[in-house]
């Protein structure tokens, strides 16, 4: 077989190897970054709720979309942009 070619398809290979460990390490890091933004969401989520706060109540009230008794209101559309974000990437992994 023609040496060119067979270069080609080596470089192929190595290439989609390549490819592979490159998408395998940033799916390990987008798990990362959700964690770490879960984590983030829940000190903000246990800040609100204060220190002997209901945390479960807090979460049914924005559910609800009733963030100024949750005492959120200022807060809310960043839980919205969380959300949405979250939905965003669901979608695309479901892709």
């Amino acid at each position: 077989m023609n040496p060119k070619i067979e270069k080609i398809r080596e470089d192929i290979a190595k290439t989609e190897t390549k490819i592979n460990e490159a998408n395998e390490y940033l799916k390990v890091l987008r798990e990362k970054e959700k964690r770490l933004c879960d984590e983030e969401l829940i000190k903000v989520m246990r800040g609100a709720a204060g220190k002997n706060g209901d945390v479960i109540a807090l979460l049914e009230s924005l559910m609800k979309n009733d963030s100024a008794a949750a005492g959120l209101s200022n807060r809310t559309p960043a839980v919205n942009e969380y959300n949405a974000q979250e939905e965003q990437e669901d979608e695309k992994n479901e892709d």
